[in-house]
């Protein structure tokens, strides 16, 4: 038993989880001589978990696992054991991230008064991406035990990702699907076999601005798994592998924590021109400018007769000093 084509989202209360439930079995019915025989079957399922706090508008970062399989035989309505009994459950391992704007206060200044400032940092996650890698993997492999295989009844497939490397791109992850082939054979003696088979695999997940900092969260999957035999002993196996990734940027800005008022350094104030001609520098806001030639933003944006406060550097300006 496996779950597949598992969706999981947000909504207003609760989660929202839909997918398949794929059962696969393999049995020997009543009667010598009787050859072996499967049953491979799809239950859908769909539901809702209440979750009071979750909201339609949080990043999800959810990983569902089937943590109970059973599987019973049980008589039909004529008493024949001709019924399967399933019974499945499902852990779901749910972060639900929300974003948030904040207003930090980072800088400030006065034209009337000397500002001591306590600085220090804040520091938080922003999300860098959230995306998916898919890989299409198709591969000719000629199981041990070929030339007995008579049909291949079932395949199963587990992602495992051997090196994972944050770039400035992305997240760059090598990796294997190795694939379970159960097949039955010529073999009187041994009439079900198995193989396990290895298919190595690249993918980026897009995220751009990615470092050694980022911190990330990958879920792997597999979708459209097959195994075809083609004679000669040759199986063919292809497979969709997938890269569920939510990535998450630390960031420091500093932030004023408290400030001193003393009273305005007249000097300093005498010594600086009351009107200066300036050329606009790689780099330059109104709001540094201001602050260095001891004016204000408006005061600047009403002299140069400016609507807003974009710059670009060459730009000339009209200074005046500001004192209250």
């Amino acid at each position: 038993m496996k779950l597949q084509g598992v969706n999981t989202k947000p909504l207003d209360g609760e989660v929202h989880v839909d997918g398949e439930l794929m059962v696969f079995v393999i049995y020997s019915g009543e009667g010598e001589n009787m050859p072996v025989q499967w049953l491979e079957e799809s239950i859908p399922f769909s539901g809702e978990l209440s979750l009071p706090d979750a909201i339609e508008e949080m990043i999800p970062s959810i990983r569902v696992r089937l943590i109970h399989k059973e599987v019973e035989a049980k008589p039909d309505a004529d008493g024949e054991m001709r019924e399967l009994e399933v019974d499945g459950v499902m852990e779901l391992d749910m972060r639900l991230y929300e974003e948030e704007r904040v207003n930090m206060l980072s800088d400030m200044y006065s034209t009337k008064a000397e500002l001591i400032l306590e600085t220090g940092e804040a520091c938080f996650e922003k999300l860098l991406a959230k995306n998916v890698c898919k890989t299409r993997l198709s591969e000719k492999v000629r199981p041990s035990g070929a030339d007995r295989i008579l049909q291949i009844c079932h395949c199963d497939g587990t992602v495992k990702m051997d090196e994972i490397t944050p770039r400035e791109d992305g997240l760059h992850v090598d990796g294997v699907l190795e694939v379970t082939l159960l097949y039955l054979t010529s073999d009187d003696s041994e009439p079900v076999g198995s193989s396990v088979e290895a298919l190595p695999f690249s993918c980026v997940i897009e995220a751009a601005g990615m470092n050694e900092d980022t911190s990330y969260q990958v879920t792997p999957g597999i979708e459209q798994l097959s195994a075809v035999m083609l004679g000669g002993g040759e199986v063919e196996i292809k497979a969709v592998v997938t890269l569920d990734m939510l990535a998450l940027q630390p960031v420091c800005i500093p932030v004023i924590q408290g400030v001193r008022s003393e009273p305005a350094d007249l000097e300093r104030l005498e010594s600086m021109p009351g009107i200066v001609g300036y050329i606009v520098q790689p780099g330059d806001s109104l709001w540094k400018i201001a602050k260095k030639f001891h004016t204000t933003v408006e005061a600047v944006m009403e002299a140069n007769g400016l609507s807003s406060d974009a710059l670009m550097p060459g730009d000339r300006l009209i200074l005046v000093k500001t004192v209250q």
